[in-house]
């Protein structure tokens, strides 16, 4: 028996519904969504599947072939949020590169800082984004992860000096 990669990718709209591939070319496997948070949520599907998860959490997925072979992946259900701002202070003059850290980013459709736009945005991953700070007058301001399933604020999180 061998151990296979499972993966699992968030929908961007509904960060509940998660869908899982697993690359095998098996007409159906046995999918355990987490047993012991999901009230026994098994049932064999495709070498792909999806699941809607009914609460926050983290859910460790394992999936089994008619051989035998075995893969598993965690992953956490959550609201999406931001982290990090880092820097967290850059010149009134902007162009600063700034990666902001945090959780459900995919999708998302631009920074404000507090309210200019960033620009160069770049979502590079579910958890990371990368944008140019714009030129501010100095102080403390707010970001905004514009989202079209809400947008997401961390309060106070750049600085222009």
């Amino acid at each position: 028996m061998a151990t296979f990669a499972v993966t699992a990718k968030l929908d961007p709209m509904d960060r509940r519904v998660v869908q899982f591939t697993t690359g095998r070319t098996e007409p159906a496997l046995a999918w355990s969504f987490d047993t012991a948070r999901d009230n026994g949520g098994s049932l064999l599907a495709r070498p792909d599947a999806a699941h809607r998860y009914p609460a926050d959490g983290t859910y460790t997925v394992s999936v089994t072939a008619p051989n035998g072979d075995t893969g598993s992946t965690v992953v956490t259900i959550g609201p999406r949020q931001v982290t990090q701002v880092s820097p967290a202070t850059g010149p009134v003059a902007g162009a600063t590169v700034v990666t902001i850290t945090g959780i459900g980013l995919t999708g998302a459709t631009g920074v404000l800082f507090g309210t200019a736009a960033g620009t160069a945005f770049s979502v590079v991953n579910d958890s990371t984004i990368t944008v140019t700070d714009p030129a501010h007058a100095a102080g403390v301001v707010d970001v905004t992860v514009q989202h079209p399933a809400g947008n997401v604020v961390k309060g106070g999180g750049y600085t222009y000096v």
